[in-house]
């Protein structure tokens, strides 16, 4: 048995410095940090195209974004392509949305995805299943299928959206974050 214990490898330790470790969700960087990175950043982005037009040239927006994107576990590249600010408050894409709690544990299953109706279940542990339904008649009798936008090109699209926001916000708030509807939900 000792002989095998000399044969075992050496183990090597290496110091990782700590601002390279992942931050857990709600980590607020501390001054001189992350801060000073994020503030960089978001001064040299805010003057191209990588952010919406909403925010170019507002550095103080593009931190915003980084920062509560930050908050609910986004990088700062994937805050700006997936969290909008609508009347102040901030909201992710249904994308983010359906990203954010699959890689929680939630689970999502399509029922029915055309362009007239989409049903969605959603799933976790503890819970009973929830289903949600969205289909034109609800978008008519909220009012938003317009004579331009994306009701009348993509429907399916904007089914999926409503449908799974719906349930985002009925099943999984507590996985979400703040964010509590969807840029689809106000087009």
């Amino acid at each position: 048995m000792d002989q095998e214990l000399e044969t075992l490898p050496e183990i090597i330790e290496i110091e990782v410095p700590a601002d390279t470790l992942p931050q857990p969700a709600g980590y607020v960087p501390a001054p001189g940090s992350d801060l000073e990175r994020f503030r960089w950043m978001a001064k040299h982005l805010s003057k191209t195209e990588f952010v919406p037009r909403d925010l170019r040239g507002k550095p103080e927006a593009v931190m915003a974004c980084m920062l509560y994107g930050q908050e609910i576990g986004l990088a700062p590249m994937q805050s700006l392509c997936h969290v909008s600010i609508i009347e102040g408050k901030p909201t992710l894409s249904a994308t983010m949305l359906r990203s954010l709690i699959l890689s929680k544990g939630g689970k999502i299953k399509y029922l029915r995805r055309d362009h007239e109706v989409c049903s969605v279940e959603g799933s976790r542990e503890g819970s009973e299943p929830l289903i949600v339904t969205w289909d034109l008649d609800d978008a008519r009798r909220a009012n938003l299928i317009k004579e331009r936008g994306g009701w009348k090109s993509y429907p399916r699209a904007m089914l999926t959206a409503r449908a799974t926001s719906e349930l985002a916000r009925a099943m999984f708030s507590d996985l979400i974050g703040w964010a509590q509807y969807t840029p689809e939900d106000f087009q």
